[in-house]
């Protein structure tokens, strides 16, 4: 039952991370050889300085 529980959505540019996200995983399974741990770092560079590092505190 507890695999039911939802949990919420990030409130700040989850769509964003999701589409980064998406571009990351398509790679990986349509390119061979793809270094998975380098397309993650650069997808969290990339979300952290342009999406999240934005945010300010209410």
């Amino acid at each position: 039952m507890g695999l039911l529980d939802g949990k919420p959505e990030a409130q700040y540019n989850t769509q964003d991370y999701y589409a980064t996200m998406s571009n990351v995983i398509q790679e990986l399974f349509s390119k061979k050889g793809t270094d998975s741990k380098s397309q993650l770092e650069a997808a969290a560079k990339t979300v952290q300085e342009k999406f999240f590092g934005t945010i300010k505190a209410e």
